[in-house]
């Protein structure tokens, strides 16, 4: 029988992400959407880590959507109320002005949040940037 003793490493940002390569798990550090100084490797953009004005953000809106009083501080509007709604409009109105998926995602999971209430598919938001990027690539090399 062999045995082997081997360094793992882990993502100090991530809860789950390890390897056994000391440089690829730095790589990975460098821009996991859990590091508040990421330099984001989509689009390059956030040279000075995640916007922390859009976490404060995302943390009130949340505050507001998880409270049970309703805006004139009687009855329940809570989760599943009016709440909701704003708070969805607000992760938009966030995730358009950030232009980029991932700089989203470093927001919602940075928040601290319970990330299934922000409704946003970073999947199709993923495919959707680059296709975007792709068409004005495409556009601007054709003239």
């Amino acid at each position: 029988m062999k045995v082997k003793l081997k360094k793992v490493y882990y993502c100090e940002y991530c809860k789950n992400k390890k390897g056994l390569s000391a440089p690829a798990m730095s790589k990975h550090e460098k821009h996991c959407t859990g590091n508040p100084k990421r330099k984001c490797r989509m689009c390059e953009n956030n040279k000075n880590g995640v916007n922390k004005e859009a976490i404060k953000e995302v943390k009130e809106a949340y505050k507001v959507l998880m409270s049970w009083k309703g805006k004139d501080g009687v009855g329940v509007d809570g989760i599943l109320g009016t709440h909701t709604e704003e708070f969805e409009t607000t992760i938009k109105k966030i995730a358009v002005s950030l232009e980029c998926p991932a700089c989203m995602l470093a927001v919602l999971r940075q928040s601290n949040i319970e990330v299934h209430w922000a409704n946003y598919n970073y999947k199709e938001e993923v495919e959707n940037y680059w296709a975007n990027k792709n068409e004005e690539y495409l556009e601007n090399d054709l003239y």
